[in-house]
């Protein structure tokens, strides 16, 4: 798992999300306030309008902070960062996330 992020961002959520997950991931650094970080071709592959948090999982990438948020949740339900669907905390946490 990579996560593409800059200081000062809303990155800075799903890097603490990461963290306390425990899940194994790479933090790669781009400053998005450079126009010429903007063109790294690996970054923009993952987030085609150039924004973080942008997050490679295999073959899913995301690039909105709530969007990961539940990604991460449900594809890693032994984190238990969420609730699972069909419980009844689920229409909650979604209207919290997002």
């Amino acid at each position: 798992m990579k996560l593409y992020w800059c200081k000062n961002t809303r990155a800075f959520r799903i890097a603490w999300l990461l963290e306390e997950s425990g899940i194994p991931y790479e933090r790669v650094s781009i400053d998005i306030r450079d126009p010429h970080a903007k063109e790294d071709l690996a970054f923009r592959a993952v987030s085609p309008m150039g924004k973080v948090p942008a997050l490679e999982d295999g073959p899913a990438r995301l690039c909105d902070s709530g969007a990961i948020c539940i990604y991460v949740a449900d594809q890693y339900p032994q984190s238990k960062l969420g609730p699972p669907v069909g419980s009844q905390d689920r229409a909650r946490f979604l209207q919290w996330v997002t």
